[in-house]
This record gives C-alpha cells, sequence and structure tokens, in this order.
C-alpha cells in the first residue's frame, strides 16, 4: 500500500505531462520506479545545471513534489523534470526524497556557460527562396565558479589541519560509500516526537555531546525526525528503514548562517585533535571521533543542511584525491560550517549503528 502511495504525485505529473505534450512521452528509468523529491523549505529554484550559474528555469513551493530523474555523483544535485518546461536541477539537501539517492542513475551535469555580445546569434540575411541559417554562439566556460550565497560564507580565521588514517583508507569513493555519504543511503520522514526524549541505559562519559555543536551549547529544539534506510552490502543497495531506533535521523532547528561546531570529545586522535573528516561535500560532512577510515569502530556524526567552510572543503578534497592517507583533522569546538537553512539534521552512530539523536542523558548532558 505505500509503495502505491508513493507512486500517486509520479502518476499525476505522467497525466499531466501527457495532456501538455502531442508528442509521445518517454518515461526516464529512474521516475519509472517512482522517484520524486518534496521540498522542505519556502522555496526552491529549479536551474537549467547543476549550479548557482546556471539559469532559473522554474520555481516550486514547500510541499510541492517533483519527478526525478538523475543525480550528481556526490547526490548534491539532483536532475528533475517538469511538465511543459523540461528537465532541470535543483539542490538535494532543499528536498526530502522518496527513496535513497544512491539508488539513482549518476549523470553529468551541463558546464555553465558565458557568451560575450561578439557570439551572439547573427542571422543571414536570407536570399529569395533561400532558408534563414542561423549561426550557433561557441560556448565559452566561465573564468570562475559563480559565488556562494553570503549566508554561506566562510569561517574568517579558521585553519584546518590533517593527521595520518590509522589503518588503511577506504577503498570505495567517499562521495558513492553508504557509510561515509549519507545522501547515498537516504531517509524518511517519520512521525515519532520531535523533541528531546529520555532513553534509559548505560551512559557513556566519553560520547561526543551534540550540545556542542551549537556556539551557545544550547539543548536543540527538534523540528523533524526520520528514519535512514539500511544498507544491504551483499547485494551493494539499500535495505529497508533502519527500524532499530525510532528515529536515526533529527532536523535541528538553528539560524540562517548560524557557525556550526565540532563536539567536544574527551578522547582525542592525537595532535590535539578530536575528529576526523571521513566525508566533506558543499552542504553536508561525515565525522568521526578516531583516526581509522571507516565507521567500523567509535562515534561518527554525519551533518547535512550546511555550508562547509571552503577552506575546509578544498583540504578534504585534495587529500582525498592524495589517496586518502591523511584526512583533514578538527578540533573540539572549532567551526566546520554555517548553516544553510533553518534547519539542519544530523545522526550519530556507535561501532556504525545508527542510534536515536534525541537521546538524554547520552547526547545531550
Amino acid at each position: 500500500m505505500r509503495r502505491w502511495l508513493r507512486a500517486l504525485p509520479w502518476l499525476g505529473w505522467l497525466a499531466l505531462l501527457a495532456v501538455q505534450s502531442a508528442t509521445p512521452l518517454t518515461v526516464h528509468g529512474a521516475t519509472a520506479l517512482g522517484a520524486y523529491a518534496t521540498v522542505r523549505v519556502a522555496e526552491v529554484n529549479i536551474r537549467t545545471g547543476p549550479g548557482a550559474g546556471f539559469t532559473v528555469l522554474d520555481t516550486v513551493q514547500e510541499g510541492e513534489t517533483v519527478a526525478v530523474i538523475g543525480r550528481l555523483l556526490d547526490c548534491s544535485w539532483l536532475q528533475v523534470v517538469r511538465p511543459g518546461k523540461g528537465e532541470g536541477w535543483l539542490t538535494a539537501s532543499l528536498v526530502i526524497l522518496s527513496r535513497p539517492c544512491g539508488d539513482l542513475p549518476s549523470v553529468a551535469g551541463p558546464t555553465p556557460i558565458a557568451v560575450s555580445l561578439e557570439q551572439v546569434t547573427a542571422t543571414l540575411s536570407p536570399q529569395p527562396g533561400a532558408a534563414t541559417q542561423i549561426l550557433q554562439p561557441t560556448p565559452q566556460p566561465l573564468s570562475q565558479p559563480p559565488s556562494p550565497p553570503s549566508d554561506c560564507g566562510g569561517l574568517p580565521g579558521e585553519n584546518y589541519g590533517a593527521v595520518t588514517v590509522a589503518g588503511p583508507p577506504t577503498q570505495r569513493p567517499a562521495a558513492v560509500h553508504p557509510d561515509l555519504n549519507l545522501a547515498v543511503r537516504g531517509y524518511e520522514p517519520t512521525i515519532a516526537p520531535a523533541t528531546l526524549i529520555h532513553i534509559d541505559g548505560p551512559v557513556d562519559e566519553q560520547a561526543p555531546q551534540l550540545t556542542g555543536l551549537f556556539g551557545d551549547r544550547r539543548h536543540a529544539t527538534v523540528g523533524t525526525t526520520y528514519q535512514v534506510y539500511d544498507w544491504d552490502w551483499e547485494c551493494d543497495c539499500h535495505g529497508d528503514l533502519i527500524d532499530a531506533s525510532a528515529v536515526t535521523l533529527v532536523g535541528l532547528q538553528v539560524a540562517l548562517g548560524e557557525p556550526i561546531f565540532t563536539p567536544d570529545s574527551p578522547r582525542t586522535i592525537g595532535s590535539g585533535y578530536e575528529a576526523l573528516v571521513l566525508y566533506a561535500a558543499a552542504d553536508r560532512i561525515t565525522i568521526k571521533f578516531t583516526r581509522e577510515d571507516n565507521v567500523v569502530r567509535g562515534y561518527t556524526l554525519h551533518v547535512e543542511g550546511i555550508c562547509v567552510e571552503p577552506g575546509l572543503l578544498a583540504r578534504y578534497t585534495a587529500l582525498d584525491q592524495a589517496g586518502r592517507g591523511e584526512l583533514p583533522a578538527l578540533r573540539g569546538g572549532q567551526p566546520f560550517g554555517r548553516a544553510q537553512g533553518q534547519m539542519i539534521r544530523i545522526a550519530i552512530r556507535d561501532n556504525g549503528q545508527f542510534l536515536d539523536p534525541r537521546g538524554r542523558p547520552h547526547w545531550w548532558r
């Protein structure tokens, strides 16, 4: 029954597309499976390519659903289709996917172009009886990438070091690793209470405290709750939603542009650092409170809906491409980005297992 409910929005798009188009409708492979995204913020721009430098094709409002047909390799942008307007792209962090991002086909987006006046389309004067000839401009790449929004500015004065990884580096590319990039697994909203709760059981006094995510060390206001998908390593595909805990991911209310910090941990990983950056993209980060390049032992924290500090992202990208023998390291209380909107999403894991991040006194003492 649940699958039929998920398919209803896409069936509506199919009907609307069929009415608006006189040509036979081509169903893309991903959308044939019912993949769609629901907008979770006030408004989202759909652009002609994956980046702020592309033209706005359409705008969708909070609560609207959009058919999804592909993704960038790191799941930072989704390729979508709009009735009567064609294909476009939107930022993945601003929507909730109906299925894990890793299930969608990976596609390469177009490169932003800038066209000079000299390259503008020229129309030759037609001769009687001759067809008009159009000279197409030659696309030229932009000289530099577009500037990020002002709310996503860097963190002046922050410098990021690195430490040698303990043991071998991960063999699978981090961007498509379901343990390192949470977007590969995906998650869905749940009706569990959106509030911090008391959870009985032993308390690890050395667990990272999530109050440290915020400069004022406040107990967070929970806005939304989610369940993360399990991963089936035999078929290398996503499984069912993890139900060992009622909640495995939460949305926490923040101020737009608010700095987000590394939670303190009594343990260190050497040279005064407390956490290792296992994965970073423009809008998400995964940090580990031990030095291994995996989530097998120790605590791991996923944070999404942020603008990762550009210097940290550049450092991570360089070390990742160099083979991951070293990875960026963070000190306790060191900021690593800013809130991209009014909500960030976090998941906490211990020895690989996703735990309930609402739990007091485990994470919120």
